[in-house]
């Protein structure tokens, strides 16, 4: 009498667990570095039950390891031009004919601070009159910084002014960079006045931005 063991055939499909899946990746996360494991199961045995894992999307930014399932990151991430992906796990066993389950997989870029505040010129100029009302607006600078959040928050300050005074002649908002008249201005004091203006961000830690200069011509006239 042979005995016979009970087998199975090829009967079953992998299976995942519940999904979807989503997960976290700051964009700074190396090339090569593991993400995340989505491993599936097949109740097959042998090849029936052997595995290999394939990934769906991504834009070439995500690498699977066939055997493991693991999901690493093949690319350099910059969250400015891609915040997230759609990725498509799939594992298929080695029967015939093979059979496959997928699940999809969400992956969001998380932010780092790696963007410097970026003024739109380097060099502003605006007319001013030496009889300008103090608190006068003369001008708004602004300053782009595509980070997000605190990263991305801009504040502004006059670093220098040249000549000085006390008090000093013009003023910042330091939140819309809003540029004031701060003092009578004097002709015979000063013809020229010359500020060197910073936009730093919220980050940590935090990033100064390309500084601008402003001047008070004859004309009389201010040069930013």
């Amino acid at each position: 009498i042979v005995p016979l063991l009970p087998s199975r055939w090829h009967s079953v499909a992998p299976e995942f667990g519940s999904g979807p899946f989503a997960i976290s990746v700051p964009e700074d996360t190396a090339v090569g570095d593991n993400v995340t494991v989505l491993p599936a199961r097949d109740k097959d045995y042998g090849f029936n039950g052997d595995l290999r894992y394939s990934l769906e999307g991504g834009k070439g930014k995500f690498s699977i390891d066939p055997k493991s399932g693991i999901v690493r990151v093949a690319a350099p991430l910059d969250r400015e031009s891609d915040p997230g992906f759609s990725l498509l796990v799939v594992a298929q066993d080695q029967g015939q004919p093979a059979r496959s389950a997928s699940v999809p997989l969400k992956v969001l870029v998380a932010d780092i601070n790696d963007n410097v505040p970026e003024f739109s010129r380097t060099e502003f100029y605006v007319d001013v009159k030496e009889n300008a009302s103090v608190g006068i607006v003369l001008l708004t600078l602004s300053a782009a910084d595509p980070d997000e959040g605190p990263n991305g928050t801009v504040t502004y300050s006059i670093r220098t002014q040249s000549p000085s005074s006390t008090p000093a002649a013009f003023e910042l908002d330091s939140s819309t960079g809003a540029l004031r008249l701060a003092l009578t201005l004097d002709f015979s004091v000063a013809q020229m006045y010359r500020l060197t203006v910073g936009a730093v961000d919220g980050g940590v830690p935090a990033l100064v931005g390309n500084t601008t200069s402003l001047a008070w011509l004859p004309t009389p006239t201010l040069w930013l």
